[in-house]
């Protein structure tokens, strides 16, 4: 197409708003100061388009939609599950024998005596974290339960990192054994 012929792209979009072929253009034609047509349906190229606003004064914004898939509530689901499950009522028993070890020793950081690793001995990072949690909630049976229960909790996590590998439904499964 030339533009010495009578007709143009320009006059082509005026006559198809004109025509009545696409309505959102022939409204943003006719209501005047939001398109590129002056009240004559001329085309006037010196002034810049206005700007309408997204939404009105006082009006409220339109709600964030979230998306929840299924998965994704199975898995709040199983987390709130164990949760629940390691955290209930941990101080409703004694200690047992591997427990009060743990305990005693990470009591004894606590306090100040230090850790001397034995063969015996699980490794530094229980002592440490358990007696870091008495440093935060005090020595207790329950708080010497804590560390152990949180870690529980957390293996539950533990297949969302081989979920490309296990698959959706094999990591959801994995989680759920992990849980029980």
């Amino acid at each position: 197409m030339s533009i010495d012929n009578e007709r143009s792209p320009i006059t082509d979009i005026s006559a198809a708003a004109d025509a009545g072929q696409n309505p959102t253009l022939q409204a943003s034609l006719t209501e005047g100061g939001s398109g590129l047509a002056d009240a004559d349906g001329d085309f006037d190229f010196t002034d810049p388009p206005v700007a309408r606003p997204t939404r009105f004064a006082g009006e409220w914004p339109r709600p964030v939609r979230y998306f929840l898939s299924v998965e994704a509530a199975l898995y709040g689901l199983l987390i709130g599950v164990a949760v629940f499950t390691r955290f209930y009522d941990l101080s409703y028993r004694a200690l047992h024998h591997d427990e009060g070890v743990h305990a005693y020793y990470a009591w004894r950081l606590f306090h100040g005596d230090g850790y001397a690793q034995e063969p015996w001995k699980h490794g530094p990072f229980l002592y440490h974290i358990q007696a870091a949690i008495f440093w935060l909630f005090q020595d207790s049976d329950q708080t010497a339960r804590l560390s152990t229960a949180l870690f529980g909790v957390l293996t539950c996590l533990w297949p969302l990192g081989l979920r490309k590998e296990l698959g959706r439904w094999g990591a959801l499964t994995a989680a759920f054994l992990l849980l029980i």
